[in-house]
């Protein structure tokens, strides 16, 4: 058996006005050297999602997204424990969660981010998300964001938050995820009430 894990880049944009939006996506083709076996296709992904309420494009088409282990309610009680850093040598996907609570004082404003880092040599990528919501994919070797903003509303103050890491490998380098700490990234007096969301 074969398993192909196609992870495009981003959308063609088409500024030109030649229609590269239109580019397919995805695998397109796969030939064999020599006598070519025959071949019966499968697709998984995409259209199904454990979380209906964050809609089709919070998710992509890994099978943890698929089941639904980035989502707060998801229990993780059997996973192994690790410590952070990791210098793991692995081809393919592996997904870390933790929870934590962020302290902010009453009539403060405050803007927390996320950074990831590690030695520029190592090729791997992290998706990303916060209590369920997907916000956005870290290329290691790539950059150059290294911070993300985790967005007041989804990050719930003065209560429990679920953030899952899924890296994404192809086993060339050691992958990650490196350091990853939380940062502040600048605190007002005043701000207005909000809500979590669900």
């Amino acid at each position: 058996m074969l398993s192909v894990l196609v992870r495009p880049m981003a959308h063609s944009e088409d500024g030109g006005g030649n229609d590269a939006h239109k580019t397919a996506r995805g695998l397109t083709a796969v030939t064999f050297a020599g006598a070519a076996p025959e071949l019966s296709w499968r697709i998984q992904g995409g259209s199904t999602t454990a979380d209906p309420l964050r809609g089709p494009l919070n998710t992509g088409g890994l099978y943890g997204e698929r089941d639904g282990w980035h989502l707060p309610e998801f229990s993780d009680c059997e996973w192994q424990p690790v410590v952070l850093p990791r210098a793991d040598i692995f081809q393919g996907v592996r997904w870390y969660r933790t929870s934590f609570t962020v302290a902010v004082p009453h009539g403060v404003d405050a803007s927390i981010g996320l950074t990831l880092t590690d030695p520029a040599d190592r090729a791997y990528r992290v998706q990303i998300f916060l209590n369920g919501w997907n916000l956005g994919q870290y290329i290691n070797d790539v950059g150059p964001q290294h911070t993300f903003v985790l967005p007041n509303g989804i990050l719930r103050e003065n209560a429990p938050n679920v953030l899952a890491l899924a890296v994404l490998a192809d086993g060339t380098t050691p992958a990650g995820p490196g350091d990853v700490v939380l940062t502040l990234l600048g605190a007002a007096a005043g701000g207005v009430p909000r809500s979590a969301t669900p």
